[in-house]
């Protein structure tokens, strides 16, 4: 073999060598680019995830609205004056219960359970470490686990709300039905109390208070609330000596009826209001509920702005939760008073200087129309995705 055939096939190696070499990197280059686009289709559907618990939270925060509405409506209409119907007192004061009933199933059943669907969606998909995503798509993800995690604590102090106020609200719809029938029987009094029988019959209701009553879940109301408690203690008393001195005067027993009377007279300057201090529960719930909103909203911000994928994101849903907890917030602050605007750039002003919003909150603050008073503020908006015209309301 001459020296020019041995040349020749060195090159020829050297050539097989870089084709080669060339062939396993561009099959590693179609691989990594593959994986690289697969990735980012994981990324899409989570995203497209997100947006789809977005829409069932706005959907199940109106549902709520309505509740809350249409409970306002039945209370407003119980009439505590003298003359007031008894019947239609008893039909408003039954379907505010139901009423309840209802807010709270929705509440259980459906908005917290909604919270740990959420939370476990962002958690499974953060622990696929080895899916290949890139700077801005990490920044996203960076700002859905400040969402999950504040949702989080949302989800835990709301619990805790919910619970504690079926808890008194149980107690509040026993004392507003005794008081309902007392009231009734104090509009039809001169006919009931020359009967015996009917004035038993008239403050049935009442008689429980002499034989030991215990109030639902009155142990544990004096373990958390003790002031409440008392409270409960003093409804007792009142409502007992109320009973016994009514019975007293249809027997014609008058020296009871008016020593009962006196007692009555003492025990009637006691404290009988039902209310708690809801700050420390409230305030944890409503700041990590807009620290979530503000964290989502800025999440949408930074996904649109850098057009990160084509999934179509709410932004002004998430806006407007923003406001509203904010909005809560001030009211905290400010004896439940709401800012005073007339416009949704009056409220972000107030509520930025007020250091309730950040100073670089971006949204489209001409898609919103406000209708407010220091008691409530009505944020009126088309969802740009779902197309849905809705109004949120925080009210006192």
């Amino acid at each position: 073999m001459g020296l020019s055939t041995i040349a020749k096939g060195v090159s020829a190696h050297r050539k097989a060598l870089l084709f080669g070499g060339l062939i396993f990197f561009l099959i590693l280059a179609l691989g990594a680019g593959g994986f690289r686009w697969w990735s980012h289709q994981e990324f899409e559907k989570f995203v497209g995830r997100i947006e789809g618990f977005s829409q069932q939270e706005l959907t199940l925060i109106l549902a709520m609205d309505k509740l809350e509405k249409d409970l306002k409506a039945e209370f407003d209409a119980i009439s505590f004056k003298e003359g007031a119907s008894l019947a239609e007192n008893k039909k408003h004061l039954a379907n505010g219960e139901k009423t309840t009933d209802e807010f709270y199933s929705k509440q259980m059943d459906e908005y917290l359970p909604l919270f740990e669907q959420e939370i476990d969606e962002v958690d499974q998909f953060l622990a696929r470490r080895y899916l290949w995503l890139w700077g801005k798509e990490k920044e996203f993800l960076s700002l859905i686990t400040s969402v999950s995690e504040n949702a989080t604590k949302a989800k835990d102090a709301d619990a805790v709300i919910i619970e504690r106020s079926k808890l008194l609200s149980t107690v509040s719809f026993v004392t507003q039905s005794d008081s309902i029938a007392y009231l009734g029987f104090i509009g039809d009094l001169d006919k009931i109390i020359a009967s015996v029988s009917a004035t038993t019959k008239a403050l049935a209701p009442l008689k429980k208070y002499t034989t030991g009553y215990k109030f639902p879940e009155e142990d544990q109301i004096k373990t958390l609330y003790p002031d409440l408690y008392q409270v409960l203690k003093n409804y007792k008393a009142l409502y007992s000596k109320t009973y016994e001195m009514f019975i007293a005067y249809a027997n014609k027993d008058y020296a009871k009826t008016m020593k009962l009377s006196d007692e009555i007279t003492t025990i009637s300057k006691r404290n009988f209001d039902l209310v708690i201090d809801w700050d420390p529960l409230n305030r944890p719930f409503f700041q990590s509920e807009l620290d979530a909103h503000l964290q989502g909203l800025a999440a949408v911000n930074l996904y649109q702005e850098n057009r990160l994928g084509k999934v179509s994101l709410g932004e002004r849903r998430l806006a407007a939760s923003a406001l509203v907890w904010a909005i809560q917030l001030y009211s905290l602050d400010h004896k439940d008073k709401y800012p005073k605007a007339s416009n949704i750039d009056a409220a972000v002003k107030v509520l930025t200087e007020g250091k309730y919003l950040p100073t670089d909150l971006s949204f489209d603050q001409t898609t919103f129309s406000l209708s407010s008073s220091e008691k409530e503020y009505q944020l009126n908006f088309t969802d740009e995705v779902t197309g849905e015209v809705a109004s949120i309301t925080a009210s006192n």
